[in-house]
């Protein structure tokens, strides 16, 4: 009778070897790692915002600016983003995005018009596409590309005109308007931008273009806006911000 608590405490000391292996090897364990994705966060508020996926900033060395835009990488696959202010621990909105990794060259932006969530979405990228855009209609040493996206949400329908409107002639864009990639010559050129309803124009504004880059121009603000709030256009590529110019 006297060997039976003995042989209790070595079962129960092997019991507690076992849980402690198990829980060590646990901890062990390499956390899971998620694929990077190519997403351009495009600012047309008039706010320096701040994006977040998993409580955890993706833009990393500066807020996103009014007019801005921000290149980055960030998780993909199905994720749930936060939009906040700068300096601002609480969101504005949530939201949620399916990116392929960047294995697959699928680029993607957000465009964000406003604080919240159905004043946002995500145009496809075809930057491939614009790359491989035939050319042999024009001289490819006086050339970039160009789309224009209309992100200002109460502006109504656009009527955008580049230079003579021989190149770039968009007669009725809608707010979320995503225009293809357009062969465009390099250099100082004209964009001007009316209310499609009636012909009255909102801007009257140049851009400066250099070779080779594909760019995204793009409405912003609102319209009787003022300041950083004021109705205007920025042009961006590759996720940089090249200007923000133009006022009602």
């Amino acid at each position: 009778m006297a060997a039976k608590p003995q042989k209790y405490s070595l079962l129960f000391l092997f019991i507690i070897g076992v849980t402690l292996f198990v829980a060590c090897n646990k901890k062990d364990l390499a956390p899971v790692k998620v694929a990077s994705a190519y997403l351009d966060v495009v600012n047309s508020t008039a706010d320096t915002l701040n994006f977040l996926v998993n409580n955890t900033r993706q833009n990393s060395f500066s807020g996103i600016y009014p007019a801005g835009a921000y290149g980055l990488y960030t998780p993909s696959g199905t994720q749930t983003y936060e939009i906040r202010k700068e300096r601002s621990a609480v969101n504005l909105f949530t939201g949620s995005y399916n990116l392929a990794d960047t294995s697959k060259n699928i680029y993607k932006s957000l465009f964000i018009a406003g604080e919240s969530a159905d004043k946002t979405f995500i145009t496809i990228d075809a930057i491939d596409s614009a790359n491989n855009k035939d050319t042999s209609d024009i001289r490819t040493d006086t050339i970039a590309m160009l789309r224009f996206v209309h992100a200002s949400y109460n502006s109504g329908n656009l009527h955008v005109v580049f230079d003579k409107g021989d190149t770039i002639n968009i007669a009725n864009a809608a707010y979320k308007y995503t225009s293809q990639y357009f062969k465009v010559y390099i250099g100082t050129r004209t964009i001007k931008i009316y209310q499609a309803t009636d012909n009255s124009q909102l801007l009257d504004t140049t851009l400066t273009l250099q070779l080779g880059l594909i760019y995204t121009l793009f409405s912003k603000g609102i319209k009787g806006g003022k300041g950083d709030n004021a109705f205007g256009v920025g042009l961006m590529t590759n996720g940089g911000i090249v200007t923000a110019t133009g006022t009602q």
